[in-house]
């Protein structure tokens, strides 16, 4: 029976603005390097490969340093963590802006922005279950999840509204100076736990295998949302689309994945889903428009690109509040151990499509369809093996 939905509260509000800020600081690296790629390698002077493998730096090194950052992110606390991770991804845009003139700077800068991505994740994820109401979780972090593809929105416009004309360091200078503002923003943050957050701090993580078995899924799904992101402006203007309408392209279809993300959580408030079944839903659709990415028509090409993201990207939000309600007694350990294969998968994404792009787009993008595919498939076995949520409040 769908529930009505309780307004979000002022309290709740102010913890969103914060973890929306710090959420778009630490994806501004990778995604501004991803739809500014043209530019970037041809200034460079790097190949599709070796631009993947960039963005890769980044993400892998997220995933080896996730379980001590969920450790550390227990210790010092949500606000000071988002500090010192919103400052650290400034300073790789910074050198991006400045010093990154060749391969090696651009993996050295994107690898520092992996630590501060990876402080980021369980940060936030604490912050929102202490300062959110559990009756509307879900729709928190379908609004927090939402700020990725934002990102991936403002970095599509800035292809034509800024990198054509100003430049490509120009944009990632202003994006340091947006990091260093939100940092200041995070020094105001409220962390205690409100009345009626479901903050408790007893209790083990019995299902750990099972988080496992759910990063594995993870991995798959967010290799192949990565690599959509990452190369999706390339791609499409191999098929045909002019560089400009490819970047409007990428921010049309980021948008798509927002209302996904936000609507998406929003119903699993209203029915009081548990979420993995609606995760595994959104995968196996996914799949179907990463393979209409194999077209060379484009207007296919367009329509597939929409469904690609609003479907196969936009389940991340869905998949964290999943793992968050079944461990409330320690988000910051469970998430980031599903966060681990997420990382890893996000790192492997763009070098495997690089690779396989420099043979056939459509070859690339029918091995990601098929990594959501069977991400669906491992998601619908961990979840038939897991304890549901505990209940929620109506």
């Amino acid at each position: 029976m769908t529930a009505a939905a309780a307004p979000i509260s002022e309290t709740d509000r102010s913890s969103l603005a914060v973890t929306l800020a710090v959420t778009v600081v630490a994806s501004m690296p990778v995604f501004l390097t991803g739809a500014l790629g043209v530019e970037v390698r041809r200034d460079l002077g790097v190949s599709v490969t070796e631009l993947g493998a960039a963005v890769s730096a980044c993400f892998g090194i997220s995933g080896l340093a996730s379980n001590f950052a969920g450790r550390l992110s227990r210790q010092l606390g949500p606000r000071q963590t988002l500090r010192v991770s919103t400052l650290v991804t400034g300073s790789s845009m910074l050198g991006l802006a400045t010093v990154g003139r060749s391969f090696p700077a651009l993996v050295v800068c994107l690898g520092i922005c992996g630590i501060g991505h990876s402080l980021t994740q369980p940060a936030v994820n604490a912050l929102l279950i202490r300062r959110v109401a559990i009756r509307r979780l879900g729709l928190a972090f379908g609004v927090r999840q939402s700020a990725i593809p934002v990102v991936v929105l403002l970095s599509g416009i800035s292809v034509p509204a800024l990198a054509l004309t100003i430049g490509w360091r120009a944009v990632f200078g202003v994006a340091a100076a947006f990091a260093v503002g939100t940092s200041i923003f995070a020094g105001t943050l409220d962390e205690t736990a409100r009345p009626g957050a479901t903050i408790q701090r007893s209790g083990t993580l019995a299902t750990r295998r099972n988080l496992v078995v759910l990063g594995v899924a993870g991995g798959l799904g967010a290799m192949a949302g990565n690599a959509l992101a990452v190369f999706l402006v390339s791609a499409a203007a191999h098929a045909g689309i002019g560089q400009g309408a490819a970047g409007l392209l990428l921010a049309v279809a980021s948008l798509t994945a927002v209302l996904a993300r936000i609507v998406m959580g929003d119903l699993a408030d209203r029915r009081q889903a548990e979420g993995l079944g609606i995760v595994a839903i959104l995968l196996a659709v996914g799949s179907l428009g990463f393979l209409g990415l194999t077209s060379s028509v484009p207007a296919l090409f367009v329509v597939a690109s929409l469904l690609a993201f609003a479907a196969g990207w936009g389940w991340p939000g869905l998949f964290s509040f999943a793992i968050v309600i079944r461990h409330p007694h320690a988000p910051e350990v469970a998430t980031a151990t599903t966060q681990s294969g997420m990382y890893l998968g996000a790192a492997c994404g763009p070098v495997i499509f690089g690779a396989l792009a420099t043979l056939s787009y459509g070859v690339a993008w029918t091995v990601m369809a098929s990594a959501l595919l069977a991400a669906a498939l491992i998601t619908l076995a961990a979840r038939s093996a897991l304890a549901p949520p505990p209940a929620r409040p109506a």
